[in-house]
């Protein structure tokens, strides 16, 4: 299945090379969950980001056993700290 991921501000540095300027599609097999697509991006441990499917949040603690199943987008969008 086919997945466009969406990665916005410092996250963006860990698109593939060639992809768009915050965007990429990729070809994921239909049991992937979003442990597997996050594996694909390699992003590290210490980035701090909230992942969107289809406009619905998804907990950290989900990852591995949330399926993507027909998803057609993700987005990943990183914490943003102030006071």
């Amino acid at each position: 299945m086919r997945v466009r991921v969406h990665l916005f501000g410092g996250l963006r540095d860990y698109l593939p090379a060639a992809s768009g300027f915050n965007s990429t599609e990729l070809e994921l097999a239909e049991s992937a969950t979003l442990a597997h697509l996050l594996a694909c991006l390699s992003i590290p441990d210490t980035e701090n980001y909230i992942v969107i499917i289809e406009d619905r949040k998804v907990d950290a603690a989900n990852y591995a056993n949330t399926p993507l199943g027909g998803a057609e987008e993700v987005s990943l969008l990183p914490v943003i700290k102030g006071g």
